[in-house]
């Protein structure tokens, strides 16, 4: 259900609330990546393309290729933190809770 609302807000134009939703949903960064072709060598495209059946989400119509470069912009700020949070939790999972690993700087967290 939170997967079908993400991709109706993003068809909204509400790319903040769509990855909410996204999240809310726990959908894999893969998911989030098919509304992102423009961003993925032509591979990754094809190989992503087959996660979302259009027939199970209409809501799915448009991707952000399809969108004006002002709304592209608004799509790819909030996608951002989407990906750094699950490429974080994945991380932290795969380094157990405890001790420190290094940031994007190299600096201990």
């Amino acid at each position: 259900l939170h997967l079908r609302h993400g991709y109706h807000l993003f068809a909204s134009k509400n790319f903040p609330d769509s990855m909410t939703a996204f999240g809310q949903a726990e959908a894999g960064p893969e998911h989030v990546l098919s509304l992102f072709p423009m961003l993925l060598p032509a591979a990754g495209a094809r190989a992503f393309a087959h996660l979302v059946d259009p027939a199970q989400f209409p809501e799915r119509a448009e991707d952000a290729a399809a969108l004006d470069e002002l709304q592209r912009e608004e799509a790819v700020r909030a996608v951002v933190p989407f990906l750094l949070g699950r490429r974080e939790g994945a991380s932290g999972a795969a380094h157990g809770s405890g001790g420190t690993r290094p940031n994007l700087l190299g600096l201990s967290s």
